[in-house]
């Protein structure tokens, strides 16, 4: 029994709710059903006649009603009609699918406080201009469409702070107005619906004030006018700027303002945290200013190609927020010429961010001076101009024991020792090297003007004497000491020894048996049979042959030279023969002739 009364309720119901009365309103003859306490929707009734319609209430026997909907269709095909007015700005308004279709007449249609149009409302109205009314949220799909006298530049702008959705085909076939402008949007989000502008015309003009806004389709709403605009306005309230929404918008001067009704140009849009993937691509007038602008304090993100083909920019700075960039972001700036990044970490970029943008080699990347290590190990970032913000360049030195020597830069024009790592762009310098003892360099960089940072190699090569003990005749030997400890010098060719700068050599001659120490023919200032040689000569005029790939420079100490003769003790004169000795020198070996026989130093008979 419960279950039956609950059906019989839910039919009661339900025909209460359908078979609603209709009440006749006997100032305005309009018919209306009651859809709250204080709150009526007009019907359809027989209106074919009506060509001036003016109230915002309607009244059944003492009670008075505000008016908050026109049902669908209710004035359709009322060709007679003109002007439709309700103004009460405190009641909101819907205004039903094709409630005014096909009202070839009207003119004006001021509703103050209206929220929605709905689906056609105004199809077909062909001489309707559209006295805008003030608070519209929703204008639903085709609502306008066959409207060419409708001015969109009226609803935008009365609505611009509270319009945040554009039904497809809403404004087909209309114009936009005789300042020509198009306001999307004042700080709220938006949608669009697919064609909203189609066949627009007069559409010079579009100002872009929405936080953000999505659109249906895969084209930009502004696609369908975009050869018409010759100027784009973005407001500081924009955070998002959608995929598309300006591409090939080729024609246009682009530029930014604090807002609609605050004359203040050329502002950042401090509040935009996200340029969509082509967004901006073809645009091909975007100017310096412009995105510079465009790249406020906030931006964390540019998409892919989002920038592609902006061919007039040739210099942008990128904020210290941005953190990712798409592929072929920049792409086809054919004319860049200089890009100021603000980040402390570079983006990881892929090279295919600056396509078509000529050699990146050339395009000046300033950073500040504490990231310019960070940005020149940077894939990609690496490869520009890198310069620091604060307009200095900095030398590098580097080459095999570069730190054996002192370098000064110097001012070429008044000799001013420079700091290498800060100097100013434009100027010309020269370089002071000063080898450490027992080191030289090879060739001292030619004076340049520094117009980037510069890496110079130096070489400094360690210098390496070859000298030899030589004992004429072959009359004796020498032992040596190096540094104080005896040891066997390396032959190294015909009888040379090399030694490093600063050895301290003693050598001691050591005559064969038989002879004697005369003197030193060569290579000592005294005779005596022990020399100390210090291996310290300087070298003024290096000769370029004797650089050594081991990164030696080979010199030449004089020979040390000891000449002997035979001992009187040992020698000539305790052969056992009669008669006079003759000293004879054959092949270079001095000999004794005696008595007709030859003997050797020593005295042996030799034949």
């Amino acid at each position: 029994m419960k279950k039956i009364f609950t059906l019989f309720a839910l039919v009661a119901m339900t025909l209460s709710m359908t078979a609603q009365t209709v009440y006749t309103d006997a100032t305005t003859g309009l018919n209306f059903v009651i859809t709250g306490e204080n709150t009526a929707k007009i019907v359809a009734g027989d209106y074919s006649a009506m060509d001036d319609l003016e109230f915002s209430t309607v009244k059944q026997g003492t009670t008075t009603y505000k008016v908050t909907e026109i049902g669908d269709r209710v004035f359709k095909n009322c060709k007679y009609l003109v002007i439709f007015a309700m103004e009460d700005d405190n009641t909101p308004v819907t205004i039903g699918e094709e409630a005014f279709a096909g009202c070839e007449s009207l003119e004006t249609c001021i509703i103050s406080n209206c929220q929605e149009i709905k689906k056609k409302a105004f199809v077909g109205c062909s001489v309707f201009e559209g006295d805008g009314p003030m608070m519209v949220k929703i204008v639903g799909d085709s609502a306008f469409a066959g409207c060419p006298q409708f001015q969109i530049q009226s609803l935008t702008y009365n609505c611009r702070k509270t319009l945040t959705s554009i039904g497809a085909y809403a404004f087909e076939g209309t114009k936009v107005g005789v300042s020509n402008h198009i306001y999307l949007g004042d700080g709220q989000d938006m949608h669009i619906g697919e064609n909203a502008f189609k066949s627009v015309t007069g559409a010079e003009e579009v100002w872009c004030g929405f936080k953000s806004l999505t659109y249906d389709g895969d084209k930009s709403p502004l696609d369908d006018i975009k050869d018409q605009i010759i100027k784009v306005r973005l407001l500081s309230t924009l955070e998002a700027i959608p995929a598309k929404f300006f591409a090939g918008v080729s024609n246009a001067i682009f530029n930014t303002i604090q807002g609609i009704t605050i004359s203040v140009d050329d502002v950042s849009l401090d509040n935009l945290k996200t340029i969509g993937d082509s967004a901006f691509a073809g645009c091909t007038t975007l100017s310096n200013v412009s995105i510079n602008h465009i790249f406020g304090s906030s931006l964390t993100t540019i998409g892919a190609d989002a920038f592609n083909g902006c061919s007039a920019v040739t210099t942008f700075v990128l904020p210290a927020s941005l953190t990712t960039i798409g592929d072929r972001a920049f792409a086809g700036l054919s004319n860049l010429s200089q890009i100021t990044a603000n980040m402390t970490t570079p983006p990881a970029i892929n090279a295919n961010v600056f396509n078509d943008c000529g050699d990146i080699s050339k395009i000046t990347l300033k950073v500040d001076d504490a990231n310019y290590d960070t940005y020149n190990a940077a894939n990609v970032w690496k490869n520009f101009k890198l310069q620091r913000q604060s307009g200095l360049w900095a030398i590098t030195f580097d080459g095999h024991d570069i730190n054996k020597a002192t370098i000064k830069v110097l001012n070429s024009a008044n000799d001013e020792v420079l700091d290498e790592s800060q100097i100013t762009d434009g100027t010309t310098v020269k370089f002071e090297i000063t080898p450490a003892p027992g080191y030289i360099n090879k060739q001292t960089p030619e004076p340049m003007v520094i117009t980037g940072d510069e890496y110079i190699a130096i070489d400094l090569y360690a210098i390496v004497y070859r000298h030899r003990c030589v004992a004429l005749g072959g009359h004796g030997s020498f032992v040596y000491k190096k540094n104080g400890v005896d040891f066997v010098p390396e032959i190294i060719g015909s009888n040379y020894s090399e030694y490093e700068y600063g050895t301290q050599l003693e050598v001691t001659v050591v005559p064969a048996a038989g002879y004697r120490f005369v003197k030193w023919r060569s290579g000592a200032s005294n005779n005596n049979p022990t020399q100390y040689i210090s291996f310290v000569k300087s070298i003024t005029s290096p000769n370029a042959a004797r650089f050594r790939s081991n990164f030696t420079y080979l010199d030449y100490f004089s020979d040390l030279e000891a000449e002997f003769e035979v001992d009187p003790a040992t020698g000539v004169d305790n052969i056992a023969t009669e008669g006079k000795a003759v000293k004879r020198f054959i092949n270079g070996q001095m000999v004794i002739e005696k008595n007709g026989k030859l003997y050797n130093a020593l005295g042996a008979e030799i034949r």
